[in-house]
């Protein structure tokens, strides 16, 4: 529920899930299916129509056909506390077994050049990402954390860009924790944030120390680096596309440190994080020169962000 909308998501799906061993976990899911209603306000409706396709397409009613698969490698063994590695890699079609259909059976499209079920486009997309983690264990209640992530969406026929609820974003408390959720990006984009940030590419990098204190509580230091970006350019979003480049110097940068309560079985988690470099404002990623406690981002969480 947004001021300017309100998003309904309807899901179900069927799939399957198994072992291979102790440290491999596949999922497969043939069929998963989402409706989503968007209600907008006629303020909102106005505004949009001053925008493109790329951003319409985020706040309109759309289907979500998809065939998805994930694998999982976790070599923890919790009762030694060991180093050890999680890699996940998923991948997901969208629409396409949908699209073959709709061209063989000479299906009509609306004026948007898009094939629709009952009145209503469904997306079309292929999306893949990656995520590794490596933890390095210096006592039982004493690590050093690093991730890795990438992802990458394609739209194809249907779609001119990812449905929003499957676009890639950072900021919050699990991720870019300098910026709060939905505002770092895309790219170097400087601008008034009119609608969240999102992408169709990111990548991201996070170490964090993890070191007791006191009984149940524990403290932690850490950095994040990466950001989203879109595939095609958006002249409403300058500076927004990935660009083999340039998108290195479109790296943003944090840092903080954290405080939590663990009692094993449940986490809470308070991190203070500052940003230190800013795509938007910072230029070739130099460190800016204006880093000031008064931009410190808090975030709340449960649980450990990776």
């Amino acid at each position: 529920q947004r001021p300017d909308y309100n998003r309904f998501i309807s899901t179900g799906y069927f799939g399957y899930e198994w072992n291979q061993g102790k440290k491999v976990k596949h999922s497969f899911s043939p069929v998963d299916i989402n409706i989503v209603k968007i209600n907008p306000t006629d303020k909102f409706v106005e505004m949009l129509s001053k925008f493109n396709r790329i951003v319409r397409e985020q706040y309109t009613d759309h289907l979500l056909v998809a065939m998805k698969y994930n694998y999982v490698y976790d070599n923890q063994n919790l009762i030694k506390g060991n180093n050890f590695v999680f890699f996940r890699f998923g991948i997901e079609s969208v629409g396409n077994m949908l699209n073959l259909a709709m061209k063989l059976s000479n299906a009509q499209q609306n004026s948007d050049a898009q094939y629709t079920i009952r009145g209503i486009p469904y997306a079309n997309y292929l999306l893949t990402d990656f995520d590794f983690r490596y933890y390095h264990q210096y006592s039982r209640k004493s690590r050093l954390a690093y991730r890795a992530a990438f992802g990458i969406g394609i739209p194809f026929t249907n779609s001119y860009s990812l449905p929003f609820e499957k676009s890639f974003y950072l900021g919050g408390a699990n991720s870019m924790r300098g910026w709060k959720m939905r505002t770092l990006g895309p790219g170097s984009y400087y601008g008034e944030q009119t609608f969240e940030s999102i992408g169709d590419i990111k990548i991201e990098t996070n170490l964090e120390y993890r070191f007791p204190i006191w009984d149940y509580f524990r403290g932690a230091i850490f950095a994040d680096a990466g950001n989203i970006w879109l595939l095609r350019e958006n002249k409403t979003l300058p500076n927004g596309e990935f660009k083999f480049n340039k998108f290195y110097n479109q790296l943003a940068l944090d840092a903080g440190i954290g405080l939590r309560l663990d009692f094993d079985y449940f986490l809470i988690r308070l991190d203070a994080a500052i940003p230190l470099v800013d795509p938007a404002t910072s230029l070739n990623s130099e460190i800016s020169k204006t880093i000031s406690i008064s931009k410190t981002v808090l975030n709340f969480g449960i649980g450990y962000p990776f």
